[in-house]
């Protein structure tokens, strides 16, 4: 686990590394998975000399960057307009992470009374498995959440797997939704109701 700065992500970057070789960095500022990448993980060598300044970049290689935004949001329109601040910015709290015994990491948060975990466990060099629980007060299980989960030149739906760019994308838990955005795509979902609810992602490029 290495917290400093990187390219395009806040100053609260949170990368990742795994022995199978497969990388994250999570951003605490936006609490969304933002790059994840193969092969080398980082090279840390600028923030070990002199005062460390700079911000650093994946090593590797297949960097796919995700979530370069806030990627829940409250709403009820799956074409909402998406506000442009952090989640931090929003008033979302980012409540630190933990690391189950195999080392993999759950980041929990919250979006006014509601508690989320993002929890994420590779799948060897093939890619992760991302489990994103949501826990609403009981008198507002109904309360909605938006999910901008990624975007891309062309999206595409085939037997249940989500094309984005390099990557294959399945869900269990909700149905996602492709939301023309400009030139681009975008793949959405609404969280569906309840007042504790999990939904799988597999992530593999």
């Amino acid at each position: 686990i290495y917290r400093n700065f990187f390219e395009g992500v806040s100053g609260r970057g949170i990368a990742v590394g795994f022995p199978d070789e497969v990388n994250l960095i999570w951003d605490a500022e936006r609490m969304g998975l933002h790059w994840i990448w193969k092969n080398e993980f980082i090279d840390a060598a600028r923030h070990w000399t002199g005062r460390g300044q700079g911000r650093t970049t994946p090593a590797g290689d297949q960097v796919n960057r995700l979530e370069t935004w806030t990627p829940l949001v409250r709403g009820d329109s799956i074409d909402m307009s998406w506000p442009g601040e952090s989640g931090r910015e929003l008033g979302y709290r980012f409540r630190g992470y933990r690391l189950s015994e195999a080392g993999n990491p759950t980041f929990e948060y919250s979006i006014g009374e509601s508690k989320l975990q993002d929890s994420i466990r590779p799948l060897g060099v093939g890619g992760f498995e991302r489990k994103l629980t949501i826990a609403r007060p009981s008198q507002r299980q109904g309360i909605g959440l938006i999910w901008r989960i990624a975007r891309a030149e062309t999206i595409e739906s085939i037997d249940g797997i989500y094309k984005v760019g390099e990557i294959n994308l399945t869900m269990d838990g909700a149905e996602g939704e492709i939301v023309p955005f400009g030139s681009q795509s975008e793949l959405r979902c609404r969280i569906p109701a309840g007042q504790v609810v999990t939904i799988t992602q597999i992530l593999q490029w």
